[in-house]
């Protein structure tokens, strides 16, 4: 009965052992942007002064290509983590039609797009939206690293890489990135998003 009782102490230490290694990785390399932070545009040219009267702009939350009318979301009381991959295909190919079919928008601020994140499985949306704005100005922010996101802890998240981008169709002189304080403490902050503008 004491080898019995011995090897449940073992497995509760062992488990608890990973568990603290676990949250002391995650901590380490915890993503901790500044407050502050100057990004470098992209596709940056001659500034010029814009002399028209009317701006067009969309703000769009793409939710990582994965969160369209297919979608049972569990952080919205759903079951799922993501949608199929054929399914996060067709979302990601539509928001990109859209894109590149409307052509009379002068700015572009996307939400929630990955960068090779498990949760839209490893599609790099960020490579194929700025292929569909060839030529654009753009600028993108960072606002989730996390290497690995435990919930559900039945289909977790697991590694995600996303951010905001920004589309101008004109050079930007400086980017930005400003962050929003932190949302909930350790260790929850571990694995949420660092929220910006």
């Amino acid at each position: 009965m004491k080898k019995f009782f011995r090897i449940i102490l073992w497995i509760v230490v062992i488990i608890v052992l990973a568990f603290a290694g676990f949250l002391l990785y995650i901590t380490l390399v915890d993503y901790k942007p500044e407050p502050v932070e100057s990004l470098v545009p992209a596709e940056s040219g001659e500034l010029t002064v814009v002399q028209i009267d009317t701006l067009n702009l969309i703000s769009w939350n793409i939710g990582y290509a994965g969160l369209g009318a297919e979608m049972d979301f569990f952080y919205d009381d759903g079951k799922r983590v993501r949608p199929s991959k054929e399914i996060g295909r067709k979302y990601l190919d539509g928001i990109k039609q859209f894109i590149a079919q409307t052509d009379s928008i002068d700015f572009w601020l996307l939400q929630e797009i990955d960068f090779k994140s498990k949760r839209s499985h490893y599609f790099d949306e960020v490579e194929e939206i700025t292929d569909i704005k060839q030529g654009t100005h753009f600028v993108f922010a960072k606002n989730y690293d996390v290497p690995f996101v435990p919930v559900p802890v039945t289909d977790p998240l697991g590694y995600v890489k996303g951010g905001m981008i920004t589309f101008s169709e004109f050079p930007m002189a400086e980017a930005t990135r400003y962050a929003y304080p932190l949302i909930a403490a350790w260790p929850d902050k571990l694995f949420l998003l660092d929220r910006c503008f």
